[in-house]
């Protein structure tokens, strides 16, 4: 241990701080109290799985103290000293981490590291500490809030392409030109083992949970879970959730190969699900638990948005397209299946800009029918509006905003188009208003609706769409991209 006299060597201080990114300070702060606990010098797995919990309360099951406690168990004895005991503790910073540590025992210099932007940030924290420069490609569309927080940590950001197939392509070229080491941020083993971490700690939270539901983009986060959480626990059932916009994981199901398909590369490209915008899924990630999965289902984008709105609302949660993709699923009811049973799905992100949140919001009033515009035509006299607006306001709903078009009603001199935006107190109330509207304007109103919110699987069809999915459907044959992977 290089101990004297209950005290660490500088030597020995500066070789566990370099290892772990613990300061000097802090290990030998800790290493006082170690020695008070354990006047032998080391911990047993009882001790040590106590003194884990302290660091980790919330979330880092006994099963997975036990595992960890068994790795650093390097000669089997049934103890450890203080440096195992140190590299332990940081070595379960998570998946990112525990790739990062590996690469700094074998000394590599550089990392290159493709990324729609969370696992990015995970990487500049640890590369800060670590001493290891980061480079991190990110798609253009990547959320400021991502980029300003990578760079706020060191990284050098690249923004390139307009997806992330595109921007790991570039990260891949970039690493051969500078010869960096490139890290997947969801599809190399080791990160997708730290995620299993996850599957851990909802059995430790929730023992007695029955199905986890995980959004999936690239597939790390779900393959993590499933192979750690079927191995602990075989019976709870793993369900996937995708945007429709990027169904990549159900694409490579349908169609029995590694591929790429046109719809997933617009989706990819025009998803709020930015977190889960790939549009091939990870080869790893696919063979490590495509079996242990009970299925994987679409949601939409309209769903997406009234699940961060109800997050936000009831559980004071703000999270990312992604991030809500379980929730979507769960209050569309798009998994009947989980009625009357113990049900947990990740919120596996929160990087959000603060504009993209406004609209994603009042996308979600919308759908929920809180928010609803009309145009209708008034008479262009005093008094016109106001009976429009009482009528409006007798309903219980208020005004937002009220614009005048008299120049498109050219055969009606003395009439004035009002678009109006109107908040209601939900969709009964935005029901009645209709009515209402309708009961006196008859043909002379138009109501502006988004989309009817719907989930589902995708169909051949769809899949097979040209990059405008609104025209007519062609052959698989030809829309198919070879895999780059």
């Amino acid at each position: 241990m290089g101990a004297a006299n209950g005290k660490l060597s500088e030597k020995k201080v500066k070789k566990l701080s370099a290892k772990t990114g613990y300061s000097s300070d802090e290990i030998v702060t800790w290493y006082s109290g170690f020695l008070s606990d354990c006047p032998s010098g080391k911990l047993t797995k009882k001790e040590f799985s106590k003194v884990y919990s302290g660091f980790f309360p919330h979330g880092d099951s006994r099963a997975f103290s036990e595992f960890i406690f068994a790795a650093f168990d390097r000669n089997g004895d049934g103890s450890i000293e203080f440096a195992e005991f140190l590299e332990a503790l940081a070595i379960t910073s998570k998946g990112s981490f525990q790739q990062k540590l590996e690469c700094k025992f074998i000394k590599l210099k550089n990392i290159n590291f493709g990324t729609a932007g969370n696992h990015a940030q995970a990487l500049a924290y640890h590369g800060r500490d670590l001493g290891i420069p980061v480079t991190v490609c990110m798609p253009k569309i990547a959320p400021l809030v991502k980029v300003e927080s990578c760079r706020e940590m060191g990284a050098e950001v690249i923004l390139h392409g307009d997806s992330f197939d595109e921007t790991r392509d570039h990260a891949m070229k970039i690493s051969a030109e500078r010869d960096l080491t490139y890290i997947n941020g969801f599809d190399h083993p080791d990160v997708i083992a730290g995620q299993g971490s996850v599957g851990v700690e909802i059995l430790d939270d929730v023992p007695d949970v029955e199905y986890i539901v995980v959004p999936v983009g690239g597939g790390g986060l779900i393959a993590g879970i499933a192979k750690a959480v079927k191995h602990l626990k075989p019976d709870v059932k793993i369900i996937g959730v995708e945007s429709e916009r990027c169904p990549s994981w159900q694409t490579r199901q349908m169609l029995g190969k590694h591929t790429k398909c046109v719809w997933s590369q617009w989706g990819a490209k025009n998803t709020i699900a930015d977190g889960l915008a790939v549009a091939e899924v990870g080869c790893n990630a696919y063979a490590t638990c495509n079996d242990l999965l009970e299925k994987v289902i679409s949601i939409s984008e309209d769903w997406i948005s009234i699940a961060i709105l109800r997050l936000l609302e009831k559980e004071k949660a703000v999270t990312e397209g992604g991030g809500a993709a379980g929730v979507a699923a769960i209050i569309a009811n798009a998994l009947p299946e989980l009625r009357g049973k113990k049900v947990c799905t990740v919120l596996c992100g929160g990087n959000i800009d603060a504009s993209t949140l406004t609209r994603v919001i009042d996308r979600g009033l919308t759908a929920e029918g809180r928010i609803m515009r009309f145009t209708v035509n008034v008479q262009d006299r005093p008094g016109g509006m106001v009976e429009m607006l009482k009528i409006v306001s007798d309903c219980g709903a208020s005004v937002k905003e009220v614009q005048h078009d008299r120049m498109l009603l050219t055969a009606f001199v003395y009439k004035v188009a009002l678009i109006a935006t109107v908040e209601t107190r939900g969709r009964e109330n935005a029901q009645q208003l209709m009515k209402a509207i309708k009961d006196r304007y008859e043909d002379a109103v138009t109501f502006h609706t988004i989309s009817a919110c719907h989930y589902g699987e995708p169909t051949a069809a769809m899949l097979s769409q040209s990059a405008d999915p609104t025209q007519e459907t062609v052959s698989e044959e030809d829309l198919l991209v070879p895999s780059s992977q």
